[in-house]
């Protein structure tokens, strides 16, 4: 699947290969490479290939693979460029010297006297023993109100919840896999059984009712393949992102009708168009040839004389 992308976002180019830049790597997500002008020997740029602006934007899943490319792009700096140390600096909105709106992490390899300025402000700030005690009751509650609604891994019983909750969405996933092979074959079943009457009583009409069982199967197995979507994502939720509340299905079931449910972009699926779009066309293909040729001229019933045995006098 091709990454999501930012018109005119330079870094979306770069990763699409649309502009030019000294690709480290590429993998897991994450494109790597070069500033135009490195601040420091070995400085590079780890970017997430889907289009984020910044970092409360990045998923639980994202930020994973992020933070473990960034540690694994770090311990390859330090064997290459055997810095004197490292920093890494992440950046967020014009106020942070964020310049390009799509997260980026530098790597930056350092040395003691190489051209890069302090990063922290000289002399410190000087902040009162209530200033300190607010900014630390502000900071608590908004943790505490942000806490994930995902499992905690560290408990056991979470753990244990967490897999029963994978084993009944894979139920759901399963089950809506089996319903749409079960749509596929009764349609198979009913438009074949259409068109065989339709061939030998040369009816046209059967040809247009099976038809629209073919059509009518390919909106309802449209249905279930787009629950079944739904359950995968919720599946990568917990297994992945870990963001939804535990034990909970909302967001498994489709919450009514979606609006426009009869809309094309519900059918934009392989496994419907490659399986009922061949059936329909034979059908319709059937139903022109028995409206071009019209019924089929049958030879009337001729019945010759029953000859009887002559009389003899």
């Amino acid at each position: 699947m091709s990454p999501s992308r930012e018109p005119r976002c330079a870094f979306c180019d770069i990763i699409a290969g649309d502009a030019p830049a000294r690709v480290v790597s590429r993998g897991r997500g994450v494109t790597v490479f070069l500033p135009d002008e490195p601040a420091t020997r070995g400085h590079v740029l780890l970017v997430p290939d889907d289009h984020v602006s910044d970092i409360w934007a990045l998923s639980q899943g994202a930020a994973r693979t992020l933070a473990s490319e960034v540690l694994r792009v770090a311990g390859a700096a330090r064997d290459a460029m055997q810095p004197e140390g490292l920093n890494v600096i992440q950046s967020n909105g014009p106020a942070a010297t964020q310049t390009v709106n799509h997260l980026h992490v530098h790597v930056l390899p350092r040395w003691a006297n190489d051209a890069v300025d302090d990063f922290w402000p000289s002399p410190n700030p000087t902040w009162s023993t209530a200033e300190l005690d607010g900014m630390r009751s502000a900071l608590e509650a908004a943790v505490a109100a942000s806490k994930p609604a995902g499992y905690d891994m560290t408990s056991e019983q979470d753990r244990e919840d967490r897999r029963k909750h994978l084993d009944l969405i894979s139920g759901a996933i399963a089950r809506m896999a089996a319903s749409s092979a079960a749509a596929k074959g009764w349609s198979v079943t009913l438009a074949g059984a259409a068109f065989g009457v339709a061939l030998v009583r040369e009816s046209w009409p059967f040809i247009a009712l099976g038809i629209l069982v073919l059509v009518s199967f390919a909106a309802l197995d449209a249905r279930y393949l787009n629950a079944e979507r739904h359950a995968r994502k919720v599946y990568n939720s917990i297994a992945d992102d870990n963001t939804v509340v535990p034990l909970s299905m909302k967001g498994l079931a489709t919450q009514g009708r979606p609006p426009r449910w009869w809309w094309p972009n519900h059918f934009r699926n392989w496994s419907i168009w490659l399986f009922y779009a061949p059936l329909a066309v034979v059908g319709g293909v059937l139903l022109v040839i028995a409206l071009i040729a019209g019924p089929a001229a049958h030879p009337a019933d001729t019945k010759s004389p029953r000859e009887t045995p002559s009389q003899r006098p």
